[in-house]
């Protein structure tokens, strides 16, 4: 019995060794399933870890570029703001308070610009300019006003501009922004580099000091235009727009210490005094006008900063009952996440074989998002634009092209919302600075949904097209010009001629007559208003010759106050009665190389138009003076050089000139005037005198108020004034004067004429007699005087044909008609010189008297 037991127990012994390694090889798979399981899960729970604080990091880091280029972005805007307020005083002389005030309230501070807590414009001053500066500020209704701090200064840089004008902003009126050392420091650095400059932080004289506050300057002649930028207002507002709520600190330069901030909201705060520890934070240097700025942000603390902190502890907590299913989810959604990620490559090789297809079209191309901002770029927009795919994608179109729109965006919107295409022209800015014109085709691309997600932009450039049609355009305008010119100047010479004979005899007759008439007497005021009207009519063919240039105009010394004062004598008999003339000459010798007929035209057609537009009276002012320009000059009608200037302003109180017809007032033909009042020549005929002699013409006007032009001419040194009515005229000495004209009563005139200077005339009505008689007796003839224009044979040709028979005999030619060409075929012909019709003693003996001496 003994000898059984052990095989009974060996028995059991091996079934309970099998039986525990059944269990054992049961439980291997189950316990490597939950391990695997385990492991995925863990796996699994890092990985979302990961991937919430990477996306968190992402996105914070993404909106601090955004910021600081939201920083960059407004503050080059508020720059631009500066160069318009240097603009307005680099265009105007003379600035209002009223003009500045009106100028500021357009710029919509409040709305277009936050953080601009005012705009200011700073005059610079001598010590010597200061007493008379605070004199006429006060005399511009600002009593109070005076410069401070007070303390005698070589230099000064004083407030005289300021807007919004209220509140702390009204006390710096006056502060000389020279006296603070930091304001100093910037507008150095302005003048220096010519450009804006930013300053360190300022601290107002005024206010509540423990807000930053910067000041930006742009230098211009004469002083400063600044801006003082609030920078909680700046920061809060960008803040506000910003899609991370975070904490924000600015510095001004490298170092981030606290005398250095700028600002700070409560959350940056909160994290420089340990309050809590950010997740996540940057540093980012930005550049404001010049001056280096360095913002640090700051997110929330890690709790809040990464909201998808709880998927790894859901992942976490799930995963140790499902372990099996989501190892098994695990499993099919990497094996679908590879056949994604095929999927995609495929795609993505395709995009870009598509890509590769617009790179080689000539358009520009680009795709933006619903947002503005550029998601696609091709080749030929870098080409056009002069941007790169990688400096392009990621910016907004607007900011990258600063778009200009044909039409309201509204209705372009509308458009697009109704066919999803758009076609029309844009205006583009290039990399380099330069404006294209672009001929632009839109297509838009819808979600799901409908709405718009992505819009196609195909751009052609057209700009050189358009610079041809308008090149096209103007010629076209300017031959039209040129043929109204040309028949302007064709009837100009058909009726000089004639017109000139006729006023010949009148003058002529009537300085005979007045010579026998006695000063004082009716008859003698009869004579001399008879002369007074031929001399107007003398002037009228003067100015339709001059506007035509048809005319021969004189080069010489002008002794322009005296041609002015008799021009307005002239103007002043004509004048209605409710219209009062108010001279002010005050050139004394100032000469200008020109015509005197061109000066005596200019003031007569600026007077005519001056007395024209005040239709219930007025005043009449005319202004004579010089006037030195250091700096070239754009006028209305051009730009004049620097040099000292002879300035002639006409002014009156009527109507003005409507802005939209301020372009067109030099046109030739264009006027306002009815039918019948006027030709539409005259300011024509000024701005070509004015550009003849080198100079220009400005205008002022304001409806309701009244018109002012200013003519300069350049000075060319002084001249002395004598009056020819007063000298004694030149006589002769009996020498034999040949005077031929087809005019009979001209001839019997000049005749009379003559013999009363001390010659003795001949007269002729046909060359062909004179030269006969010339030919019968050469010696007989001292000098000979001839008309050009007559039947059978000219002036010219008889001056050739007695040159001939005699070549030193003196001749003198006559002409109603004195042209340019004239007198290049007078001189071939031997002629001394080319006398105007119509003539009047004084002009003959001078003439006579010149060619015989000679």
């Amino acid at each position: 019995m003994h000898s059984k037991v052990p095989q009974v127990d060996a028995r059991a012994g091996d079934d309970a060794a099998a039986s525990r390694d059944g269990v054992l090889r049961s439980s291997v798979l189950p316990l490597l399933v939950l391990l695997v399981s385990l492991g995925a899960t863990a796996l699994t729970w890092y990985g979302l870890k990961a991937q919430a604080e990477a996306s968190a990091a992402t996105d914070f880091d993404s909106e601090a570029r955004q910021i600081a280029e939201t920083i960059e972005a407004r503050t080059r805007a508020y720059q631009e703001s500066l160069q318009a307020v240097v603009a307005l005083f680099g265009t105007s002389r003379v600035i209002t308070g009223d003009d500045w005030r009106r100028f500021v309230d357009g710029l919509e501070l409040r709305r277009d610009h936050p953080g601009v807590e005012m705009l200011g414009f700073a005059k610079h001053l001598d010590a010597d300019q200061l007493v008379v500066h605070e004199q006429q500020m006060q005399a511009r209704d600002v009593p109070d006003y005076h410069v401070w701090p007070k303390g005698r200064r070589d230099r000064y840089v004083a407030v005289t501009f300021i807007e919004p004008f209220s509140g702390n902003s009204r006390r710096l009126l006056g502060y000389d922004l020279w006296a603070d050392p930091t304001g100093r420091d910037a507008m150095q650095r302005a003048r220096n580099s010519g450009v804006v400059s930013l300053s360190k932080r300022w601290s107002p004289v005024a206010g509540n000091e423990s807000e930053a506050t910067v000041l930006m300057f742009s230098p211009l002649s004469g002083g400063y235009v600044y801006a003082a930028l609030h920078c909680d207002d700046l920061m809060e507002d960008i803040l506000r727009n910003s899609v991370v709520d975070a904490g924000l600190a600015v510095y001004d330069g490298e170092q981030t210490s606290s005398d250095a901030l700028l600002y700070a909201n409560a959350r940056a705060r909160d994290a420089l005094d340990a309050q809590f520890k950010p997740a996540f934070q940057t540093t980012v240097p930005v550049t404001v006008a010049g001056r280096e700025w360095t913002l640090r942000l700051f997110s929330q603390p890690y709790a809040k900063a990464v909201p998808q902190r709880q998927l790894p502890l859901i992942a976490l907590a799930a995963g140790i009952p499902l372990s099996f299913l989501l190892f098994g989810i695990a499993w099919s959604q990497a094996t679908l996440r590879a056949r994604a990620v095929r999927i995609a490559r495929d795609m993505t090789q395709s995009l870009r074989a598509q890509a590769g297809l617009l790179d080689l079209t000539h358009d520009a191309v680009f795709l933006r998002d619903r947002h503005d901002v550029i998601r696609y770029w091709n080749r030929a927009a870098s080409d056009t634009y002069g941007f790169s795919a990688e400096e392009a994608i990621g910016r907004t179109a607007d900011d990258l092209l600063h778009t200009h729109f044909p039409v309201p965006s509204e209705q372009l919107w509308r458009e697009l919302e109704t066919t999803d295409r758009w076609e029309g022209e844009l205006i583009h800015t290039r990399r380099d600075g330069n404006r294209i014109i672009v001929a632009s085709r839109w297509a838009v691309q819808r979600d799901a949904n409908g709405a718009i997600e992505a819009i196609l932009e195909t751009n052609n450039d057209v700009t050189e097209h358009r610079r041809e049609q308008e090149e096209r355009r103007r010629l076209e305008a300017s031959l039209m010009q040129a043929s109204k010119l040309e028949a302007m100047g064709t009837l100009a010479g058909g009726i000089a001629h004639d017109f000139n004979n006729i006023l010949g005899a009148i003058l002529g007759y009537g300085e005979l007559a007045q010579n026998e008439v006695q000063q004082g007497s009716s008859l003698r005021r009869y004579v001399d208003s008879v002369m007074s009207a031929g001399q107007r009519a003398k002037s009228l063919v003067a100015r339709i010759l001059a506007f035509s240039r048809s005319g021969l105009g004189q080069r010489l010394p002008v002794h322009v106050q005296s041609v002015v004062a008799e021009a307005l004598d002239l103007l002043s008999a004509s004048l209605p009665d409710d219209v009062r003339l108010e001279r002010e000459l005050a050139a004394d010798d100032a000469a200008v190389i020109g015509d005197p007929t061109q000066i005596h035209q200019v003031v007569l057609n600026l007077g005519t138009n001056a007395i024209h537009a005040m239709k219930n009276g007025g005043v009449l002012g005319v202004r004579l003076d010089m006037a030195t320009v250091d700096v070239p000059v754009t006028l209305v009608t051009g730009t004049i050089d620097r040099g000292e200037y002879v300035r002639l302003a006409v002014s009156d109180t009527g109507l003005g000139i409507e802005p939209g017809l301020r372009d067109r007032i030099f046109d030739p033909f264009f006027t306002t005037k009815g039918v019948g009042v006027g030709t539409g020549l005259g300011l024509s005929l000024v701005h070509g005198i004015a550009a003849d002699l080198g100079g220009g013409v400005d205008v002022q006007s304001e409806l309701g108020r009244g018109t002012t032009f200013e003519v300069y001419l350049p000075c060319s040194g002084r001249v002395s004034h004598t009056d020819p009515e007063r000298e004694a005229l030149p006589l002769g000495h009996g020498e034999t004067v040949m005077l031929v004209d087809d005019e009979e009563v001209l001839v019997r005139l000049g005749e009379e004429m003559i013999a009363r200077l001390g010659y003795e005339p001949v007269g002729y009505t046909s060359p062909a007699d004179a030269l006969e008689a010339f030919r019968a007796n050469p010696r007989r003839f001292d000098i000979v005087l001839s008309d050009e224009t007559m039947p059978g044979m000219t002036g010219s040709q008889l001056a050739e044909r007695i040159r001939e028979l005699r070549h030193d005999v003196p001749i003198l030619l006559m002409s109603g008609y004195a042209t340019a060409t004239l007198a290049t075929r007078a001189a071939a012909a031997g002629v001394a010189e080319v006398l105007n019709k119509p003539l009047v003693a004084r002009d003959i003996a001078r003439s006579l008297e010149v060619a015989l001496r000679k």
